[in-house]
């Protein structure tokens, strides 16, 4: 290596035709000589200085770069130009182990070139930091020049002449101020004459707010122009102003435009750049159908949801609303030009002079040009030189600094050893003394993995077609210093398994570990799923165990036939990469889910499935218009009307589940066994949130002969209580405690701010089944004794709880906890009780309730309507209910009442609840007055009765009779609606004075309380875990614990990861373990305290 000589060498650009630019003006080149610094420049005739300027500036004219120790250009050398022992700094495309550029660095490292990159050169010399030495905005100025240039030959193409048609090419510009003013010139146009009205109002929407984005603003703001929020674009389109068209409209967009969060909780920018996976994209639904033209500026990573998919952009076509048809997106101006990445549409980069192709959403077709149908779209990769002079000015200015120093640096000292350079030029030196700097010694182990993936991709391509199965898989751990990679690329090889390299990351020390992401593609998708599971047999077995590997499949939102650009991580891989990469793209290698019912669960379950790239729906509903209604807001998401109370209902769902991969039911819970029967016929797997009824249970030994999973109790109550109280005692039991007391408590509730009646409830799904809950038997075991509680009295035995200190609770014992000991295994432990969560006072006024004969089912003339019922309260009769009053197929509350037949007399309340008490006769020829007095003295002995000896004060007394006042139950004027039963009618009456109103939230609370005995010394301690979670305006909290469980469950066993058969409830770590986590991703999480155990 050369030691510096003050010598620097600018070496002719010879990349491309077009690259014009040059690392330091002759003004620059004079500075330097006035500071000792000698510069010899190879002599050009297309630079943006001419041989005679920079000479005259004090430079040296001469072919031969030789004499200087330091030389510099802008794009890469040609391996065969590089002279050895010399100082480089260039742009390398090599820090990302680019194939393309890898025999470049071979030639760098063989020539003992000391590499120095401009895109390393970073404030204090670290990876991720700011970049110091950059083209800046002219990329975004010459990428806007250009497309106004092709939008005026778009709109020709139209049929509409605009002033558009103008502007030039940016490179016919001698400077960008020359471009500005020929601008300017069409912004006076636009003023005086306007622009078409058929194409207004017109919108320019920016993307991110780097320079390249600020430099298309800066030539948008040259218009006449009126920067617009986002959210005014929907109004600015309803009502168009009366100057529409003459002006245009900016819309500057950044990540909080991009996305929600799936919970519907606030966006929070730091939160989405560290966990994208809890966003998801909204930009094609909220800011694309009102764009004209979209300039995308924005960094990318492929962890994070497109802004534009190919498949929005398709159902945007197909929407139409555009002033010629399809989407209203005339074109795209992406200036960043990252192939297939924020935009994906952005298929190949083009020309400078041939800047321009058309997509086609419906067919993915490019046609070069301007014509065709579609969308316009620009792609230059080398914009900044359209503008040389100016853009090689703003260069120079930053990169000039750090020249003298490099001038002069010592290269043979070696690297640890230097001290003649600032941090950020260290920092930024690739290669030095024929090997990689420690910083980017990653690199040469990346190779080693692309190359073989290339030659195995070789060697397979004339086998493999592009509909071949294909996945994406993640190896993350101590890949390389245990050999572990070397012996996963082995068994590819051995598996005739295609591989190729989508991302890496090394560790660079213990703590980080490494990750790569391979693409598979194979001849048959069993071939597949078979290598998944001996890779992960792999980094779990001797010697590679201190490897501490491990083995995911990945959602992937490019194309797997080519690599894509790569960003390195600003944080550990397991943290950054571990993940499900968001996508909006359906591969060949995809899932096709049939979902049955669209209530109110589904919503949050679709959500969560189909953010996933590999995944398409069909929604079955007996009502179409709801499963539309959800569809409607998925692109992968097919509706469908299904009813399966009619046998072509049932023969039709035959297809259907021979068509899917899994099938989840999320109808009425009597319907589960009949689902569950046809698929395993078809041998399809089976997803529901109900509790496992012995129908279901009966056909354990008949799935498992199929080798089917009917997963079963996938909601909050069973299914979340279930993975968290195992959990628990999981733990415990390896930490060799011995359990003595198991609580678990949950309710479904409104919100503190919303529990604004006497029962302190409101329904958000079936009162019916709320009502039934409510009168079921119980069985617990307390302090060694069982406790058998009738249905009758089991309101009654309701005990006040404190979950937390802030709600003021009762709890209902739930059906036969004892039961729960073996599932649990928790057997013969002194106290075992599960139970229902209410408002303290809810038990007394439905007991209140039930003793004066409300839950009577007996049909009654006098409330049957005189025609059928609607199909909405045919929907609401025959919604399924969960043992705990928590079902996922219940209906929405009712928001009003069928009132019958218009000519049908109505009975009162007062009325009927005489009959039922049988004080008619008694009343007959009484007043109104005098009538509801006697039913109220009535009411109130039969409430005194019932609460016996238990209402020392009469509290609860006057409670209940408060409470059936507030409901109208003892109303004169309060019509009973017609149901045709008491218990209907109560029902009906229930939900609609007990709806949620417009804003208010309800709330799903859990908590187990587990009593044990600390090993070692005997201490008595209480273990509680409590989950509260509230709804908010995308999905009430029942919906989101129960469909985001049964979602996690379903893409579960879509990606491999449970092997069970039969019957299956989700109490192995199997499936608690990722369901846990994948919940607490969705907000959905326990919090835990441990304490001594209170002695008594």
């Amino acid at each position: 290596m050369m030691q510096g000589n003050g010598v620097v060498g600018i070496r002719r650009e010879d990349k491309t035709v077009w690259e014009r630019r040059a690392p330091l003006t002759p003004q620059h080149v004079k500075q330097l000589k006035d500071e000792g610094v000698t510069v010899i420049i190879q002599p050009s005739t297309k630079r943006a200085f001419t041989d005679h300027e920079y000479e005259a500036a004090g430079g040296i004219i001469r072919e031969n770069l030789s004499g200087a120790a330091t030389i510099i250009g802008v794009k890469e050398v040609p391996a065969h130009k590089l002279l050895p022992h010399r100082t480089y700094l260039f742009f390398s495309h090599t820090i990302k182990g680019q194939l393309d550029n890898m025999p470049l660095l071979d030639s760098i490292l063989e020539k003992r070139v000391r590499l120095l990159d401009y895109e390393c050169i970073t404030q204090g010399g670290l990876r991720g930091g700011q970049r110091l030495v950059a083209f800046g905005s002219y990329a975004g100025v010459a990428g806007m020049i250009d497309f106004m240039h092709g939008l005026g030959k778009r709109y020709l193409m139209f049929g509409y002449a605009t002033p558009f048609l103008h502007v030039a090419p940016s490179y016919t510009y001698a400077s960008a101020k020359d471009a500005k003013q020929a601008v300017d010139r069409i912004a006076a146009d636009i003023r005086r004459y306007g622009l078409p009205a058929d194409v207004c109002p017109m919108t320019f929407v920016f993307t991110g707010t780097g320079n390249v984005s600020k430099g298309a603003q800066e030539i948008v703001r040259l218009l006449p122009h009126s920067f617009i929020d986002p959210e005014q674009l929907p109004a600015l389109f309803e009502s168009p102003p009366a100057d529409c068209t003459t002006q245009v409209y900016a819309v500057l967009t950044t990540a909080q435009h991009f996305v929600q969060r799936a919970d519907g909780g606030p966006f929070d920018k730091q939160a989405y750049y560290a966990h994208p996976e809890l966003y998801r994209p909204v930009f094609h639904s909220t800011i694309l159908p009102f764009t004209s033209v979209l300039i995308n500026g924005i960094y990318w990573e492929r962890r994070y949801p497109r802004i534009v998919s190919n498949e929005q952009l398709r159902h945007l076509n197909r929407q139409g609303g555009g002033p010629f048809g399809g989407l209203r997106l005339v074109g795209v101006c992406d200036v960043t030009c990252d192939l297939e990445g924020s935009v994906e549409c952005l298929k190949k980069t083009t020309l400078i002079d041939q800047p321009f192709f058309v997509y086609n959403p419906e067919t993915e077709e490019c046609i070069d040009g301007v014509r065709g149908d579609g969308i316009l779209m620009l792609g230059v990769d080398q914009l900044p030189t359209e503008f040389a002079t100016d853009a090689t000015q703003y260069f120079g200015d930053r990169l000039l600094p750090f020249i003298k120093p490099l001038a002069f640096s010592d290269g043979t000292v070696p690297y640890e050893a230097i001290t003649d350079l600032p941090a950020p030029l260290k920092g930024a030196c690739i290669a030095m003394d024929g090997k990689l700097t420690p910083l980017f010694e990653y690199i040469a182990k990346e190779r080693m993995v692309t190359a073989r993936a290339a030659a195995q991709k070789q060697q397979m391509d004339h086998r493999l077609d592009l509909s071949a199965p294909q996945l994406v898989v993640g190896l993350e751990g101590h890949l390389f210093d245990s050999g572990l990679i070397n012996h996963a690329l082995d068994l590819l090889e051995q598996s005739h398994v295609q591989f190729s390299v989508l991302d890496f990351r090394l560790g660079m020390d213990t703590a980080n570990k490494s990750f790569v992401a391979l693409s598979l593609v194979a001849e048959r998708k069993r071939l597949l799923t078979d290598v998944v599971k001996e890779l992960t047999a792999l980094a779990g077995t001797f010697p590679f165990r201190n490897a501490e590997a491990s083995v995911v499949q990945l959602k992937y939102t490019g194309d797997l036939s080519r690599k894509p650009k790569k960003l390195l991580p600003s944080r550990p891989p397991s943290q950054q990469l571990l993940m499900d990469y968001p996508s909006s793209v359906a591969h060949e290698f995809s899932y096709h889910i049939l979902l049955l019912g669209a209530g109110m669960v589904a919503g949050p379950l679709v959500e969560y499935l189909l953010r996933k790239g590999d995944y398409k729906m069909t929604i079955c509903s007996v009502l179409l218009d709801e499963a539309q209604a959800l569809a409607s807001r998925h692109t992968k998401a097919t509706p469908m009307q299904l009813d399966l109370s009619e046998e072509a209902g049932m023969d039709r769902l035959k297809t259907l589940v021979s068509a899917a991969d899994v099938c989840v039911s999320l109808v009425p819970a009597h319907l589960h066994p009949l689902v569950a029967d046809i698929c395993i016929q078809q041998k399809k797997h089976l997803v529901t949130a109900s509790y496992v009824s012995p129908q279901m249970q009966a056909l354990h030994d008949r799935a498992v002969g199929a080798g089917v999973m009917l997963v079963n109790e996938a909601g909050l109550d069973p299914g979340i209580d279930h993975m968290s109280a195992m959990a628990l005692i999981h733990r415990l039991r390896r930490d060799k405690h011995t359990i003595v007391g198991f609580r678990s408590y949950c309710g479904g509730l409104p919100s503190p701010e919303a529990a604004d009646n006497p029962l302190g409830y409101k329904f958000s799904w079936s009162a019916r089944g709320v009502l039934t809950a409510s009168v079921a038997p119980a069985k617990y075991r307390l302090n060694g004794q069982v406790v058998d509680v009738p249905g009758e009295s089991l309101l009654l035995s309701a005990q006040p709880v404190s979950v937390t200190s802030a709600f003021n609770l009762e709890m209902l014992p739930n059906r036969d906890s004892i039961s729960y000991e073996s599932l649990y295994e928790i057997e013969s432990i002194p106290t075992i009780i599960r139970g229902t969560l209410r408002y303290r006072g809810f038990s007394d006024i439905l007991a209140g309730c039930v003793k004066l004969g409300l839950m009577d089912g007996t049909p009654r003339p006098d409330l049957t309507p005189s025609r059928p019922p609607t199909p909405a309260l045919i929907k609401q009769a025959s919604s399924g209910v969960s043992d705990a009053g928590m079902s996922p197929s219940a209906s929405p509350g009712l928001t009003s009442h069928d009132s019958g037949h218009p000519h049908h007399t109505h009975p009162v309340w007062a009325d009927v609840m005489r009959n039922v008490l049988g004080l008619e006769e008694r009343t007959d020829l009484m007043d109104e007055g005098e009538r509801n007095a006697v039913l109220v003295d009535e009411v109130g002995k039969r409430v005194r009765e019932m609460l016996a000896g238990g209402d020392i004060d009469g509290e609860r007394h006057v409670r209940v009779m408060g409470a059936l006042e507030w409901l109208g139950l003892l109303s004169e004027a309060q019509q009973v609606p017609m149901r045709g039963s008491l218990v209907e009618a109560f029902c009906a009456c229930l939900q609609q004075k007990l709806a949620y109103s417009e804003g208010e939230r309800d709330m799903a609370l859990m908590q187990h309380t587990i009593e044990y005995q600390r090993c070692g010394d005997g201490a008595m301690r209480r273990l509680r875990s409590t989950l509260c979670v509230y709804g908010d305006q995308q999905a009430t909290a029942m919906a989101k614990t129960v469909g985001f469980t049964a979602a996690i469950c379903t893409d579960l066993i879509l990606q491999g990861r449970l092997k069970a058969s039969g019957v299956v409830r989700p109490v192995c770590s199997e499936v608690y373990v990722p369901a846990l986590e994948a919940l607490n991703k969705e907000g959905i999480s326990f919090h835990e305290r441990d304490e001594p155990l209170p002695s008594h």
